[in-house]
């Protein structure tokens, strides 16, 4: 996500709109695979490749108090499953498909009684770094501090900004544009390339107990970039282009991302497993369990329908509610293009493993 881990996380801050007060109940609502419009016309075998990826934790569904009616007997069922998966042949779409209709029983989700939720998209940001600082590579990413308290409040996005972790040890990489680094946060992971050419991974470990604040919405209302034209592209050359106004604005979100890092490899989620390129979904934890799949339809910038058999592997602290998800896009430019103007709405069934109900 968005913050995630990831993001994620990734672009509520592309909205123009703030969320309700109060918590949203989640509820579900078995539907038949014949209600879920596409689900024919998947790829099984890429889909089951995903599922694979997050069995990687071999640990059961963590079922989040927010969850309706969850059971709490039979939590092996998920590993029992992962053992299942890897017997199917990735080749075989048809195996896969039988795999998934017979473990998985499908269920609707809606909040507060809606299937329509907001889907976006992230994927991994490119930096220019050092290990050490220097007069180019001056902007710290820092590790999770030892008096952080999750839960809690700690020192706000201005704060640290100031200088509140300085001396603590706490800098992982050093990078030679903040506004960069910003986004990175809301990613919530990306690679940092070296002066030497290697490549070193951040990875989303935690934040500062502040709540996301949307920038777009106060760009707007600013009169720095028209309503019409509102992405995270327009919001990164904004600010690549204001350097004097860049920080006070930045600083509107005060919600503060840590890192670990890593050496370069495979993006994890919050979930610690690998994402996959448009198969990875960052959710609300309080709602969903990671490793779940889930079957989303959305709708794409161009406009056209978007459906896929999805894994819950991530998180993002602009990701809230029980329908709302951020689809992992890639790496590069182009799924940065895809990602920056991603804002579907959809709708999402989880594939709800048969004996754990």
């Amino acid at each position: 996500m968005f913050e995630a881990s990831s993001r994620k996380l990734a672009f509520l801050f592309l909205l123009i709109v703030t969320a309700c007060a109060g918590q949203p109940q989640l509820s579900i609502q078995h539907v038949d695979y014949a209600a879920l419009q596409g689900w024919q016309d998947e790829q099984y075998d890429m889909a089951l490749q995903a599922f694979r990826s997050s069995c990687e934790k071999e640990k059961p569904l963590a079922w989040p108090k927010g969850w309706p009616q969850h059971s709490t007997t039979n939590q092996t069922s998920i590993v029992d499953l992962c053992a299942e998966a890897q017997q199917v042949p990735l080749r075989e779409r048809g195996l896969a498909r039988q795999f998934f209709e017979a473990y998985f029983t499908p269920y609707r989700l809606l909040g507060d009684g809606d299937e329509q939720g907001l889907f976006t998209g992230y994927y991994v940001p490119l930096l220019k770094g050092s290990l050490t600082k220097t007069a180019r590579y001056r902007y710290p990413a820092y590790a999770v501090p030892k008096d952080l308290v999750k839960g809690k409040a700690y020192h706000d996005r201005a704060a640290i900004e100031a200088g509140a972790l300085r001396g603590k040890g706490l800098e992982l990489v050093w990078v030679d544009d903040p506004v960069m680094l910003f986004f990175l946060h809301i990613q919530g992971s990306g690679f940092v390339e070296l002066p030497n050419g290697a490549r070193v991974q951040l990875r989303y470990a935690g934040k500062n107990g502040h709540a996301y604040t949307a920038i777009g919405k106060p760009l707007i209302e600013m009169g720095a970039i028209p309503r019409e034209k509102m992405s995270m592209q327009a919001i990164r050359d904004w600010l690549h282009q204001h350097p004097e106004r860049a920080d006070e604005v930045m600083n509107l979100n005060a919600s503060y991302v840590f890192f670990t890092l890593e050496r370069e490899g495979a993006v994890r989620g919050a979930h610690g497993t690998p994402l996959t390129p448009e198969r990875s979904l960052a959710v609300d934890d309080d709602y969903l369990p990671y490793g779940l799949p889930l079957f989303l339809e959305t709708t794409l910038p161009d406009g056209s329908t978007w459906r896929r058999l999805v894994m819950a592997q991530d998180t993002g602290g602009a990701i809230k509610g029980p329908v709302r998800g951020d689809v992992f896009f890639g790496y590069g430019d182009a799924a940065g293009e895809l990602a920056g103007r991603m804002q579907g709405r959809g709708r999402y069934t989880a594939l709800i493993p048969k004996d754990a109900r």
